[in-house]
């Protein structure tokens, strides 16, 4: 989830590089310069890079996509029976909802300033989507928006008999390193093998502490820039939006589907309709919805540990 977000603050980045060469050229009358030419077709390079690494992240690019969630069920038969197999299906719609940027400054500060405004605006409407979308995706109510992860029913019934659409939680009264390696192993291992913890900053910083049976912290910071911290071997990602009380764990690749319209994020300058004054407006459409309930799995610790 994390990653996406990533990428695409990248990518548009990069498209806001190649608009503003072409800006540039356009407003001085003339086409661009060898120097320009080779920068922008590094950019361009760059961006269509993005583009395939994003494509496999993407999960779905129509405004409603439905998918399948199979859950085979067995019985055991004896020697002279028929052996079948039944798939239960559960079908899931995910919509996408738009989010919205519409900064603006002065034309006087644009052409005066000697900070490069307009490529602060495009940071700060950047950081907005970023902080919306995760927002969404962990606690969004479906209103007008994506539904997060956290948005849905969640009960202590096992995997065989809770209902499809509710997550499996785990209750503590405190936050204790057992309670940790009992929620872990909640989840099958195929599951297992490509989860992620998600959790906020304080939540991280109660759970440094904690300790096993052994005195050792269950904790393992990064080794080295750009690796994620570790926690009963498995990677933690940050998520400020969580609540203090709630600790995420899951295969969220599986769980949880994040749905971009084939536009992507769109951006209109605008230095007509209100003179003296440059404004951009700028949007995208997210959606995103838990497709396998089995694959996600959450800690709700009542009374944090001090």
């Amino acid at each position: 989830m994390k990653k996406l977000l990533e990428l695409r603050q990248q990518k548009a980045a990069l498209t806001e590089q190649m608009r503003t060469l072409l800006t540039k050229a356009e407003t001085e009358k003339r086409s661009l310069t060898a120097e320009e030419a080779k920068q922008f077709d590094e950019l361009r390079s760059q961006s269509d890079s993005l583009n395939a690494e994003i494509a496999r992240y993407e999960a779905l690019s129509d405004e409603e996509r439905h998918q399948a969630k199979t859950q085979p069920t067995s019985d055991k038969l004896n020697n002279n029976g028929l052996r079948h197999y039944t798939p239960k299906m559960e079908e899931v719609s995910i919509k996408l909802f738009p989010i919205y940027a519409y900064p603006k400054t002065t034309q006087e500060i644009i052409d005066f300033s000697d900070v490069d405004i307009l490529g602060w605006l495009t940071s700060e409407i950047a950081d907005t989507f970023v902080d919306t979308e995760e927002t969404d995706l962990v606690s969004g109510d479906g209103s007008k928006k994506a539904k997060g992860f956290l948005s849905y029913p969640r009960d202590t019934q096992a995997d065989k008999v809770r209902t499809f659409g509710t997550l499996q939680k785990l209750e503590a009264t405190k936050l204790e390193a057992d309670s940790l390696i009992d929620l872990k192993f909640l989840l099958k291992n195929k599951y297992r093998k490509n989860a992620v913890w998600v959790m906020n900053s304080t939540t991280a910083a109660q759970v440094q502490k904690l300790k096993n049976g052994n005195g050792d912290y269950i904790w393992r910071e990064r080794l080295q820039a750009g690796d994620p911290d570790m926690l009963l071997g498995l990677p933690v990602h940050y998520l400020e939006f969580m609540p203090d009380s709630l600790i995420g764990l899951g295969d969220f690749k599986r769980g949880y589907f994040i749905v971009d319209h084939e536009t992507g994020t769109r951006t209109r300058p605008d230095n007509i309709t209100e003179p003296g004054f440059y404004k951009v407006h700028s949007d995208k459409y997210l959606g995103g919805g838990l497709v396998d309930s089995n694959a996600i799995k959450v800690l709700e610790v009542k009374t944090a540990s001090k």
